[in-house]
């Protein structure tokens, strides 16, 4: 799943301290996030991370993209995961990812739409 920079992804600064703001682009997270949802990702220095959560990347070959850490390496890099894994690429596909490839976790979730 990309998240769009159309919507010109906010980057509201404060300190070491950042939220971005981005809209979903495809379906690779639904039913959680689906296309045209917003996420609000949190990022600082130091950003502690663990399974399960949801994190905005930059990512070499697919651009900013939004996915679930699946799990942390001894080597504290992260593997991640779609939670729609038939329409995600896959976690080999991916790589593993560096902290450096971080954008922030994401701890919004803003629907496009109310869906029951």
């Amino acid at each position: 799943m990309s998240l769009s920079t159309k919507s010109g992804c906010g980057l509201p600064q404060a300190g070491l301290m950042k939220l971005k703001l981005c809209r979903v682009s495809g379906d690779s997270m639904s039913p959680q996030f689906v296309e045209n949802d917003y996420v609000l990702a949190f990022s600082r220095r130091n950003l502690r991370l663990k399974p399960g959560q949801v994190v905005v990347v930059s990512h070499p070959l697919y651009g900013t993209i939004i996915k679930r850490i699946a799990q942390i390496t001894n080597d504290h890099k992260l593997r991640l995961r779609g939670d729609n894994q038939q329409q995600s690429t896959s976690t080999e596909a991916l790589g593993e990812i560096i902290q450096e490839q971080v954008i922030g976790r994401v701890v919004w979730h803003i629907p496009s739409t109310f869906r029951s």
